[in-house]
């Protein structure tokens, strides 16, 4: 079985940096793409039966890489608890914010508001850490607030305006950043850390599409839901495959690597892809406001994290 602890160490800095990139980009660039699929879905099938089929696809999946030798997943006893806890944060709270949100709300406008998870995860960590930010750091989360204010702010001028759908995703937001902020603490490998969350995600919207189908007497329905709607199959296979168990586990290489500082360096690239799959394949419009906003969390994140600084001062 492969030995990635072991291959991590032996990693020289420039090989861990390069490594560290290209898991960044195939990460956001995945997710980049979920957004789409996720609601394109949604048009079909409820919150959360699609989060069950997901995450039981993604767990599955995983499970079978693990006992086919191809996954490494071990994790100490004195991390299990912690990385158990991680769950809770992303896949559970994450996914249930921003696939409701998904569906009051565009593609679009949620990825600009996601596109501020990494200053938030800086102010948490501060907050947590009990130590002030760098200059920087604090420029960077100021511009990227005021990015995210004129997106939500905007009220619809160019689309329609839905709170609740703009509450949700901040949610997620939250969700996330407590997820990057926590994850780095667990030295396990990214099989490991992927593998507990996703086990959680599985149990807990499992149990409550199961709970919410036997109330309503169609547990068939949900059982059978892709068989039925094959338009289904494509989005479940993309996001349980590719989202949550190919990105995750890439976005845990990426935080081993080169850090969560400089990994939260690369969220352009989601919100960048997602933008382009919202405007060419979802045809939703983008108002001068709305592109301004992204420019101010993307130029942001940038300052927040001293992409030059924070890449070439890391530890070989």
């Amino acid at each position: 079985m492969f030995d990635y602890l072991g291959f991590l160490s032996s990693l020289g800095r420039r090989r861990k940096l390069l490594v560290g990139f290209l898991a960044a980009v195939i990460c956001e660039g995945v997710y980049g793409f979920s957004f789409y699929f996720t609601k394109t879905a949604l048009d079909t099938v409820s919150t959360i039966d699609l989060l069950a089929w997901r995450f039981t696809v993604a767990f599955l999946l995983l499970l079978g890489l693990w006992k086919g030798g191809i996954a490494n997943v071990r994790i100490p006893r004195e991390n299990r608890l912690p990385v158990l806890l991680l769950g809770l944060f992303y896949p559970c709270g994450y996914f249930i914010c921003e696939t409701a949100g998904l569906q009051r709300t565009t593609t679009s406008e949620a990825a600009m508001m996601l596109a501020g998870v990494p200053v938030v995860a800086i102010l948490l960590s501060s907050v947590l850490s009990r130590k002030l930010p760098a200059a920087a750091q604090v420029a960077g989360v100021v511009i990227s607030l005021a990015g995210m204010a004129v997106c939500i702010l905007e009220n619809g001028w160019a689309m329609s305006f839905n709170g609740t759908g703009r509450r949700l995703i901040l949610g997620a937001v939250v969700m996330s950043s407590l997820y990057l902020v926590f994850a780095q603490t667990q030295h396990v490998t990214p099989a490991s850390k992927t593998f507990l969350p996703l086990f959680i995600g599985a149990l807990c919207f499992d149990s409550i599409a199961l709970v919410a189908h036997l109330l309503h007497g169609d547990v068939a329905e949900l059982l059978l839901l892709p068989f039925r709607n094959p338009v289904l199959i494509g989005p479940i296979l993309y996001l349980g495959a590719a989202c949550s168990v190919v990105a995750m586990a890439a976005s845990n290489v990426a935080v081993d690597m080169i850090g969560a500082g400089a990994f939260t360096s690369f969220s352009g690239v989601e919100t960048i892809v997602t933008l382009c799959a919202g405007r060419f394949l979802l045809g939703e419009k983008l108002s001068a406001a709305q592109l301004l906003g992204a420019a101010l969390i993307l130029a942001g994140v940038a300052i927040a994290n001293r992409i030059g600084k924070t890449l070439f001062s890391l530890r070989s």
